[in-house]
């Protein structure tokens, strides 16, 4: 959790291993004193949890794309708490939401992206992770993306990825096609770890 700007991080596992829960207990250790999570579930989590589920959604102030178009100072607070709930619940309407914020963020400089459910709309989103790997470093961006495959991320957005924390696995060829990014010695460890297990950690430029 503690990539420095440019980094692109893949925070992966099987449903109920934990993937949000580790990444929102950094957030409120105060990992990240500037930080939006695009959470396509936003809306409707804050009003089950009213009704009484316990879903744990991200706190933070609950805002839309168009919000921060019409008012992108919106993203100059120091410290910073958005959840942003995209307009569209179709993956290109996803993406094109989220390459919308991206720039935005762009913009404004010192911020942690965090992407919840990132592999339903990674393909129309790869221009926005290119720009956070490429040129983050100079702007203070870094991307957090959350999802419960590894293959469901496209290739070309996998490129992009300089950390991955894994948790336990469901499908086998997820594990493989970790092995081919990190490392079989870490593909093997990850295979080994049981639901509630603490994680595996890679870094671009670990040996495999």
């Amino acid at each position: 959790m503690d990539a420095p700007p440019g980094s692109v991080v893949a925070v992966i596992g099987a449903p109920g291993t934990g993937k949000s829960r580790a990444v929102k207990a950094a957030a409120a250790a105060g990992a990240w004193p500037r930080r939006v999570v695009y959470e396509p579930h936003a809306r409707r989590d804050r009003i089950e949890e009213a009704r009484g589920r316990k879903l744990y959604p991200w706190p933070g102030s609950l805002v839309s794309i168009r919000d921060l178009m019409r008012r992108p100072d919106l993203l100059d607070s120091d410290p910073l708490a958005l959840v942003v709930d995209p307009a569209g619940l179709d993956a290109v309407s996803m993406g094109r939401d989220f390459g919308t914020l991206a720039r935005l963020a762009w913009h404004t400089g010192d911020l942690t992206i965090i992407a919840e459910e990132a592999a339903i709309y990674a393909r129309q989103a790869l221009e926005a992770a290119t720009l956070i790997s490429t040129g983050g470093r100079h702007a203070g961006l870094r991307l957090i993306a959350i999802s419960q495959s590894w293959t469901r991320i496209p290739l070309d957005v996998r490129r992009c990825v300089s950390d991955v924390i894994a948790f336990a696995q469901s499908e086998p060829r997820d594990v493989d096609e970790l092995g081919r990014k990190c490392g079989r010695d870490f593909a093997e460890r990850v295979r080994r770890l049981s639901s509630g297990a603490i994680p595996c950690t890679w870094r671009q430029g670990d040996a495999g």
